[in-house]
C-alpha cells in the first residue's frame, strides 16, 4: 500500500525526524520532480538511511509543492512508448560506455 501512496500526488510526510529513517511518500515524490534542486535525490524506497549516508537525502517541507515528470528538453518526448521506456536507457548506457556520447551536466 505504501508504493501506491509514494507514486501518488498526495504530499504525505513523516515529519523531520522520522523522515531521517523512513522514506515518506512526499520524499519519494521528490525523486520524480522536474526541478533541478531535486535531481539525484531520494533514491531509497523504504529506508532513507542510504540517502543520508550518501548525502542524497532531501526532506521537503510539508507545504512544498513541485511538478512531477521529465522536464521539457530532458527526454520528455523520448519515452512515449513501452519499448522506448524499457530499451532507450540500455541503448544510452551502451553509447555512453562505448564513448560515443558525453553525458550532459546536471546544472
Amino acid at each position: 500500500w505504501i508504493a501506491h501512496l509514494q507514486h501518488s500526488h498526495i504530499p504525505l510526510g513523516y515529519g523531520r525526524y522520522l523522515s531521517r529513517l523512513l522514506v515518506s511518500p512526499h520524499m519519494h515524490q521528490v525523486h520524480h520532480s522536474q526541478e533541478v534542486r531535486h535531481w539525484d535525490r531520494n533514491f531509497g524506497f523504504v529506508f532513507s538511511l542510504w540517502d543520508e549516508l550518501f548525502k542524497t537525502l532531501y526532506v521537503p517541507a510539508s507545504d512544498e509543492a513541485f511538478r512531477l515528470g521529465l522536464p521539457e528538453g530532458r527526454g520528455a518526448g523520448q519515452y512515449n512508448s513501452l519499448a522506448a521506456l524499457y530499451l532507450r536507457p540500455f541503448a544510452g548506457a551502451w553509447r555512453l560506455l562505448a564513448g560515443k556520447v558525453v553525458p550532459p551536466p546536471h546544472s
